[in-house]
């Protein structure tokens, strides 16, 4: 010991600190002079108070058996890191440590010291570090098996993220894997695929995500309209690269484009020019007709030269920004996936020297429509013209496979009418494996300042009982980890409780009028399939055969059929509605100036509405739902699709009783299993609910309410329409956040249920 230690122990009271750590590291002979080297070092740099409160830690650590590994450990992190991160940051780390090991025990402990001069190199801030060793402890209060596997792959997971970014990872992990000791050590050792993506989402390490707003400002710059922009995670069984897409007026880009990471700010860049440009100039969408996916690529590679074209008119500068991209050789082997890039390439850059027949003929077919640039149809007769070249040199095109080249552009699905079912198999299959999710008239606002993920279907999971009661598992979205949690919720069927018929009477009774009114609004609505009408008056197309016919007959003398537009109708209503009823604890309040309970008045709408799609023909279904907790979702079905609306339907409807939570994620995912199938052309779920969601096992009110609003957004992917019926406005502004503004329709007294209604039929009849 230096003679400055010395006198600082003379000089220090029996009972204190330093006096008492002294005495008793000093028993230990292995330990003696480790400590005393520390201590010397910490007397140097810290001022009394502080050497006090480093050696109280040093206390606290020998007290709860920490072991000579961890206060060795502490001892050489006191040597080495003091003079940067300072004494009291040093005794936090310390008490850390004390706090881990009597909860995780001395080896996760002498591991939490041990990694933390890594932890500090690559967080890069003491008070990061700091909070790290708190994150680290707090695991261990709740799940000690899991701090050993976490602290092992320290730098792996610090390396990918930042300290908010591991804090939302960590508590991520406590609640996928709270009642699961073998899940936690998977989980937190890295060996979970779940675990593994969920910290590539977190923190930093996804180029979109630090780019998104850099990259809304860039496209609203270019084309002057606000950029509304999504990410997607590319899917690891993906056959082909990602690529960035259209969704109506969303620009859905990858979080990370498959290229090195010097690269991707300029693809995004170029790509949201990209997408910018077919916003701007991509009027119409192109039916598909006959076309096969080959010719469908031929019309995106032309129409992605027209509108850069267009927009290179007036912005220069994205011409060489695009023209970068294009790199293929003329040499590369003549496979059609390469003659399509080269193609691409000859056409974006003038000086690109390529004899093949296909980029001679591309070259051809362009100059020749040079001067019609502002019309898209020259890009649906390029497509066909070159594809029947394609096809008769009988050259192989798999599109599961293919990766419009190059990379910034998107893969041009969005720019197409759904296939009608006459379209060639391969088309439909092509449309249907790429569906997307359709733009909301108000689309949820992000207030968490990360993007979107991709909007995946719900998933069923049938799942085997002897009772038959559990029927299905469905994943949850937790916002606060940006993540879906698979098979998270249980949904449970249960049996209809009967009631009388004549009580449901009783609540529909005083509204006989509201019935006919619905008769009448929703027999007259027409929601189907828009026809296409030949040979009409007036319209926005014209009728090419007809026209025809009629400068044929003109020119022969004979007086022709003016009758020369194609016209899109609605003929027929082709509808199926499921009404998803919350029977929840708080549907058994009264409102203020109602004699009637939320559930009264619920199931006297939802009665009105059945009776009145009943009489007039429409295929109707009705579910209860309600919860107590996530392993018990529970449905109750009241009516089936194929179920006339008679007496054992209104008994079961009066049988509905409150009682227990809203998970209503769940119960949205299941309707839309359910009502998926449905043959008909739209397709409805009818929420009808006074309150927002929540549960016996969740405390964040934001969770669940993300949760539902996840649930309706993958719903209306597959193509489903989802609305609620609030029949309270007490919670208006959570049903807005999850269902969207557009598609909440208050009805504060039953007879006002008509006019919501109207404003529900009208919107499916428009879209």
């Amino acid at each position: 010991m230096s003679g400055a230690a010395h006198l600082t122990l003379l000089s220090t009271p029996e009972d204190s600190p330093v006096t008492l750590a002294h005495r008793i590291i000093g028993q230990r002979e292995a330990l003696r002079v480790p400590f005393r080297e520390a201590f010397e070092v910490v007397s140097r740099r810290a001022d009394t108070d502080e050497r006090d409160r480093w050696c109280s830690a040093v206390l606290a650590m020998a007290n709860a058996n920490a072991g000579p590994t961890a206060l060795l450990a502490g001892w050489q992190l006191s040597r080495e890191q003091i003079s940067r991160i300072g004494p009291d940051r040093i005794s936090a780390l310390l008490n850390s440590a004390t706090d881990t090991c009597k909860r995780a025990g001395a080896k996760a402990a002498a591991s939490l010291l041990r990694e933390a001069p890594l932890a500090l190199r690559i967080l890069g801030d003491p008070e990061a570090l700091l909070a790290w060793g708190r994150i680290v402890t707090d695991l261990a209060e709740e799940m000690p098996a899991a701090v050993l596997p976490l602290l092992t792959e320290t730098g792996r997971i610090l390396s990918q993220t930042d300290i908010e970014g591991f804090r939302i990872w960590v508590e991520a992990g406590r609640r996928a894997t709270e009642r699961d000791r073998l899940s936690q050590i998977a989980f937190f050792s890295l060996e979970d695929p779940g675990a593994l993506r969920l910290l590539s989402r977190s923190g930093r390490g996804q180029p979109f995500d630090r780019l998104e707003k850099r990259l809304s400002t860039y496209a609203t710059a270019l084309y002057g309209r606000p950029a509304a922009l999504r990410s997607f995670e590319p899917s690891i069984d993906a056959t082909a690269p990602s690529r960035a897409n259209i969704a109506g007026g969303l620009m859905r880009l990858p979080l990370r484009f498959p290229a090195p990471e010097d690269d991707q700010d300029r693809i995004f860049l170029a790509a949201v020019a990209h997408i910018g440009a077919h916003l701007e100039f991509s009027r119409i969408r192109f039916e598909v007709g006959k076309l096969r996916p080959l010719q469908i690529a031929l019309v995106n590679l032309a129409e992605d030269h027209r509108v850069e074209t267009l927009a290179a008119r007036s912005l220069p500068g994205l011409a060489g920004l695009w023209r970068s991209f294009h790199t293929i050789a003329a040499d590369t082997p003549a496979t059609t996936d390469n003659l399509l890039a080269r193609i691409a390439r000859a056409l974006a850059d003038p000086g690109f020297e390529d004899d093949d027949w296909a980029v001679s003929k591309a070259r051809a077919l362009f100059a020749e429509r040079a001067d019609r640039l502002e019309d898209p149809q020259i890009s649906r007769e390029f497509g066909s013209l070159l594809g029947n070249d394609f096809g008769q040199r009988r050259l192989q095109f798999n599109w599961k496979t293919y990766a419009v080249e190059p990379i910034y552009r998107d893969d041009g699905l969005g720019l197409w009418e759904l296939p009608e079912d006459d379209a060639p198999p391969e088309t439909i299959e092509m449309f249907t494996d790429a569906a997307r999710p359709e733009e909301s008239d108000n689309p949820p606002e992000r207030e968490d300042g990360r993007p979107d993920p991709d909007l995946e279907p719900a998933e069923l999971r049938p799942i085997s009982s002897e009772d038959g009661l559990p029927i299905a598992r469905y994943p949850e979205w937790d916002y606060r980890a940006n993540d879906l949690r698979h098979e998270w919720a249980c949904v449970c069927e249960t049996p209809a409780t009967l009631g009388s018929p004549s009580e449901l009477g009783r609540l529909t009774e005083p509204f006989a009028s509201v019935h006919e009114k619905l008769v009448r609004q929703i027999r007259s609505a027409r929601i189907g399939r828009a026809e296409r009408l030949k040979r009409q008056p007036d319209g926005d197309v014209l009728d090419l055969e007809a026209a025809i016919e009629h400068t044929v007959k003109r020119r022969l003398g004979e007086l022709g059929d003016d009758r020369l537009f194609v016209r899109r109708k609605r003929q027929a209503r082709d509808l199926s509605t499921l009404v998803l009823l919350d029977v929840s604890q708080s549907t058994g309040d009264r409102p203020s100036l109602s004699t009637a309970t939320v559930l009264e008045l619920e199931l006297a709408a939802t009665a009105l509405l059945g009776r009145a799609m009943d009489d007039i023909g429409d295929c109707i279904a009705i579910r209860s739902f309600a919860s107590n907790g996530r392993d018990d979702v529970r449905i109750s079905c009241l009516k089936d699709f194929d179920e006339r609306f008679d007496d054992t339907v209104a008994a079961r409807l009066a049988g509905a009783r409150s009682g227990l939570s809203t998970r209503l994620g769940a119960a949205i995912r299941h309707a839309t299993v359910e009502i998926a199938p449905e043959r008909a052309y739209r397709r409805l779920i009818a929420v009808i609910t006074d309150g927002e969601p929540s549960d016996i096992d969740v405390t964040d009110s934001d969770y669940l309410a993300y949760d539902a609003q996840h649930a309706v957004r993958a719903a209306r992917r597959l193509g489903v329409d989802v609305v609620c019926i609030a029949l309270s406005t007490a919670h208006l502004a959570t049903a807005k956040r999850v269902f969207g503004a557009g598609h909440v329709f208050p009805v504060s007294r039953i007879d006002t249920l008509p006019t919501a209604l109207s404003a529900i039929i009208f919107r499916l009849a428009t879209r």
